[in-house]
């Protein structure tokens, strides 16, 4: 315990952060969406269970189940293939406590504990270059020193486009869920339809 204090208290803390909404689609599209060896055990492990339980539609188990459409829907309950992104906000808005979730779509204030850490340093994803380099100047590395280059990504384009299949009573309520995320690192959200319940 002494020696977790004295490194919390000692090392320089660096926390990288990213607008919650993307954060979340950019792990959906990875874990849901990708065709990968981790992505295929995240889609049996979670996208089976979203299926099985936000599917909605005409019944798919009939017991003449021939048609390949209702095979594949049928497929889908078991390999998670084809989660839909407002199943997947169902299901987690449908959770009593996303600190409990995993962490790829836990909230940063518990997965991280901002408020609990003095972190040295909090970067964003959206400049992250230009704050990993104020990162290495501030713990002394030697100015040819520099993060390698990342590919952008196009999650901030395609974020609308998501967002879109989400009922705007559910989308407010996912910007709820994710408020304090928003607040401490000081991200706007998104706009919601006129209408929308909270």
């Amino acid at each position: 315990r002494e020696e977790l204090r004295r490194k919390i208290q000692t090392y320089t803390k660096f926390l990288v952060v990213r607008h919650p909404l993307e954060r979340l689609l950019s792990a959906f599209r990875n874990k849901l969406e990708g065709n990968g060896r981790p992505a295929r055990v995240f889609k049996r492990v979670y996208g089976a269970k979203i299926i099985r339980e936000y599917r909605r539609g005409p019944e798919s188990s009939r017991e003449n189940t021939t048609s390949v459409e209702d095979l594949e829907k049928e497929s889908a309950k078991t390999t998670g293939e084809d989660v839909r992104f407002s199943e997947f906000v169902s299901f987690l808005l449908d959770k009593e406590d996303l600190a409990i979730v995993n962490e790829h779509w836990r909230p940063y204030e518990s997965l991280c504990h901002p408020c609990a850490l003095s972190y040295d340093v909090i970067a964003k994803y959206e400049s992250l270059e230009e704050d990993s380099e104020g990162f290495l100047r501030l713990i002394g590395a030697p100015e040819g020193l520099h993060f390698p280059q990342y590919a952008p990504t196009n999650t901030s384009a395609l974020l609308h486009s998501y967002l879109a299949s989400v009922k705007p009573d559910r989308l407010a309520q996912l910007m709820m869920a994710y408020q304090r995320d928003f607040q401490l690192f000081q991200y706007d959200g998104v706009s919601i339809p006129k209408g929308a319940m909270l």
